[in-house]
């Protein structure tokens, strides 16, 4: 019956012809024909490490194992690769465990493995994926076929990820999370995770997770059923997206007084308004810090080192070393930043045929003080 019925099926499609003549059946194979070509085309891509080819997304296709099989082959001899989308690629077990071997010490950034076939089986490779790779920072896994058990090891693992940003572990259906006290603490003290999907999962007590959620900092987004009741975990999210926005305003001040440095020229002005700069950077990072916002530190260091870097640039046009001879003597990570501005205002005091002099307006004192409270720190970064 099946048999009579595919043959009738063949017989249509090669009777059927659109506007250019062709057959259903012939446009069909042609354009499975151009699939094929495109995806081998991007397999040597990835295969031959082609310093352009970064960013991958697979449409059109439906790769399943043997396709995923292919692209880890591939994925063997890349290093330039950084984001592969696979969603909606029927994969399953057998091409996710190919995947996963090529990914162990590859510095891909960006997976997307939505929409597939993978089981529980699998759930393992996913947690020695995670623990083994430490540069990836977005993973999408959601509507796959894992079950809520082996769904919360993942996302336990997830969670203590030193660099991932962003997680999706949506659900099939619906299914009732236990956060635990175990993945209650892994989420309060992450320092780099901002966006967490769980749709179509609820959880069974708000309270308790939105009083371990108030030590995180860095959380800006939490997608999950039943979300407008978790009023306590909204106004924590409004909180962290505050503190992101005024990490951003203070990193970018600090940006500005570092392109101030790369000038061709330097002026009275620019050094006070670049001082200016500083001193709120300064303010806003203390505050941050007084409210534990995990990347306190790292802006202080960021804030540091420009306030250094004004200082041996101050010297240099005042024909003043002292700072820079400190630097270099007790930090090579330091002295390396120096080096290259020295060399550029140098430049610019040779070309400009003479010794131009500027007010000191204390930078100097403010970076020995600096180096002397923060070298060690930056020496360790």
């Amino acid at each position: 019956m099946l048999k009579k019925a595919s043959i009738a099926l063949t017989t249509l499609l090669n009777k059927s012809q659109d506007q250019t003549g062709k057959t259903l059946l012939q446009i069909a194979l042609d354009q499975n024909n151009e699939a094929v070509i495109k995806f081998d085309a991007i397999c040597q891509k990835i295969r031959d490490n082609d310093p352009s080819c970064v960013d991958i997304t697979f449409t059109d296709f439906q790769l399943r194992d043997n396709g995923a099989v292919r692209i880890a082959s591939a994925l063997q001899c890349n290093t330039h690769l950084q984001s592969v989308n696979l969603s909606k690629q029927v994969i399953g077990d057998a091409g996710f465990i190919a995947l996963c071997k090529a990914l162990f010490r590859h510095p891909l950034r960006v997976l997307d493995l939505g929409h597939n076939e993978l089981t529980d089986k699998v759930s393992a490779e996913v947690v020695s994926l995670l623990e083994q790779n430490h540069l990836l920072q977005q993973l999408n896994l959601s509507h796959n076929r894992f079950s809520i058990s082996h769904l919360s090891a993942i996302l336990l693992v997830a969670l203590k990820h030193p660099s991932l940003t962003t997680i999706e572990l949506t659900c099939q259906r619906c299914e009732k999370l236990y956060f635990n006290t175990e993945l209650s603490k892994a989420l309060a003290e992450n320092v780099s995770l901002q966006r967490l999907n769980l749709e179509n999962i609820d959880v069974s007590d708000y309270c308790f997770l939105g009083n371990y959620l108030k030590i995180n900092t860095t959380l800006l987004a939490f997608s999950m059923k039943s979300f407008n009741r978790m009023h306590q975990i909204k106004l924590i999210l409004e909180r962290n997206q505050h503190y992101e926005s005024e990490f951003d305003r203070a990193s970018a001040l600090v940006t500005r007084v570092l392109q101030l440095l790369r000038a061709e020229t330097l002026n009275t002005q620019e050094i006070f308004a670049a001082n200016a700069d500083i001193h709120k950077s300064t303010q806003i990072a203390n505050e941050l810090s007084s409210k534990s916002y995990a990347n306190a530190d790292r802006l202080k260091l960021s804030i540091q080192k420009a306030i250094a870097l004004m200082a041996v640039a101050e010297d240099l046009l005042s024909g003043d070393s002292i700072v820079l001879k400190r630097l270099a003597k007790q930090s090579p990570l330091i002295a390396s930043h120096t080096e290259r501005t020295q060399v550029s205002i140098v430049d610019q005091i040779r070309t400009s045929g003479g010794s131009p002099t500027l007010p000191r307006v204390s930078l100097v004192e403010k970076a020995s003080e600096a180096v002397e409270h923060n070298v060690k720190k930056l020496a360790s970064k």
